[in-house]
């Protein structure tokens, strides 16, 4: 469950619904949990979806709600996150669910001395203790567990259970993770036929390390725009490769945090769940370029098998997708600095719903079909997805992957691009620019 409650007097206005990433801290957590446990639901505030015996009244009565519902579902236990935790992960949920053992009632974290009982795992068999401790009038959580059988798991990174509480510390925790080299560099220009020099914005491209269980798989050249990027141009690439495909197959996403490393702010490392290994035809041995997410790849056959089943798509309205190129332009901001960085978004009818921006045109993809694979999106059989250049086949095959009705291109798709389209039930648009667009499926 997600305990959504609480006052949120210090933040001013209701905690839950704060954005961070373009995405609520309770959609977040929520979705981080459905990869992890079978029912996810939501106890406090507007968005309750369990009745609390005295709602308002702290997490004690609100888990007691929760233990009930557990109870009349058969459960055996319930795994309580409070909402505020923007950087509670998958590897966290699954430290929280692994099994109890057979004489302890729950598994509570405890961090600096401290334990977070907002953040833990909880057998039904707690449930009794805590009910008498509430008609007895108790209503703190943490004395109740005084007197309970607890597992305290000290082993734990105290980022993963910070809470915000202000507005101010949200704000911090977004430019923390908007740090990193700046996406584009100043350099000096001499300029004919002017005979000048000028300073000049260009692209910055760096190269991106993903390390998977302590081996390195790849090594993505892109645009450096921040950790969020980073995590989601990985875990977009991982989905294109048929490592995984949902966040569940993973145990651990992170950058590197080794200050003694070679480049830690250009690495991430991946941990996958039990049971999930790399597939051979997804190994490579190169650096994968700025304009081909497709080198190293040893057939083309390999690549069709794995494209999954999808219903029959609606096509979008012609209307929306000639009005999407204006509509990306306003926020190609990078594109508008430097002339260099291609563009991916996404949209829903006509309104664009997500943008990023790279050197490389399918590492754009990946950050677009990353973050929404990270938010539990997928497939995004409603969406259409938009690029600024040309259609191969790679892009193709991510935009089938993902699930998008339709992919609509500012430039021309080739032959093996239409060719997929048509076979995966693609509806492909390109050459859109200029009140003008050509269908090809």
């Amino acid at each position: 469950m997600v305990l959504a409650g609480g006052r949120s007097s210090r933040f001013g206005s209701d905690k839950s619904r704060a954005r961070l990433g373009g995405v609520s801290l309770l959609e977040r957590v929520r979705s981080i949990l459905r990869d992890v446990v079978s029912e996810v639901f939501v106890i406090g505030g507007d968005t309750s979806e369990i009745a609390e015996p005295e709602p308002g009244a702290g997490p004690l009565q609100a888990l007691i709600a929760a233990l009930r519902e557990a109870r009349r579902r058969d459960a055996t236990g319930v795994i309580a996150v409070a909402c505020d935790l923007p950087l509670f992960d998958v590897a966290s949920a699954r430290r929280l669910a692994r099994p109890l053992t057979d004489d302890s009632v729950g598994r509570v974290p405890r961090v600096a001395g401290r334990l977070q009982v907002m953040s833990a795992h909880w057998s039904i068999a707690a449930l009794t203790a805590m009910e008498t401790a509430w008609q007895e009038g108790e209503r703190s959580l943490t004395r109740v567990c005084a007197g309970l059988e607890l597992e305290v798991d000290d082993d734990w990174d105290a980022r993963a259970l910070t809470d915000v509480d202000t507005p101010a510390e949200l704000e911090r925790l977004q430019a923390s993770l908007r740090e990193g080299r700046q996406a584009t560099t100043a350099v000096r220009v001499h300029r004919h036929p002017q005979d000048e020099d000028f300073d000049d914005q260009v692209a910055r491209e760096e190269p991106l390390e993903i390390v998977v269980d302590g081996a390195a798989l790849a090594v993505l050249l892109r645009t450096p725009s921040g950790l969020e990027d980073d995590l989601s141009l990985a875990a977009g690439f991982l989905l294109a490769e048929g490592v995984i495909q949902t966040m569940g197959d993973l145990d651990g996403l992170a950058p590197c945090r080794d200050p003694a490393a070679e480049h830690p702010d250009n690495r991430v490392l991946v941990t996958l769940a039990a049971g999930v290994s790399v597939p051979d035809a997804a190994r490579r041995v190169f650096a994968s370029g700025t304009s081909c997410g497709l080198c190293g790849k040893t057939t083309i056959a390999s690549l069709v098998q794995r494209m999954p089943e999808r219903a029959a798509a609606v096509a979008p309205q012609l209307a929306d997708v000639m009005a999407m190129d204006a509509a990306v332009r306003t926020r190609q901001t990078g594109f508008a600095s430097t002339g260099a960085l291609h563009a991916a978004a996404l949209f829903e009818g006509k309104v664009l719903i997500a943008i990023a921006e790279d050197v490389g045109r399918h590492n754009a993809v990946d950050k677009i079909f990353g973050r929404a694979l990270r938010r539990g999106e997928l497939p995004l059989s409603d969406k259409v997805l938009w690029v600024s250049g040309r259609v191969s086949f790679d892009l193709a095959q991510k935009a089938l992957i993902a699930g998008v009705a339709a992919l609509v291109a500012v430039g021309a798709p080739t032959s093996l691009a239409i060719e997929l389209a048509r076979s995966g039930g693609l509806h492909l648009y390109g050459f859109v620019r200029n009140g003008r667009a050509n269908r090809y499926t």
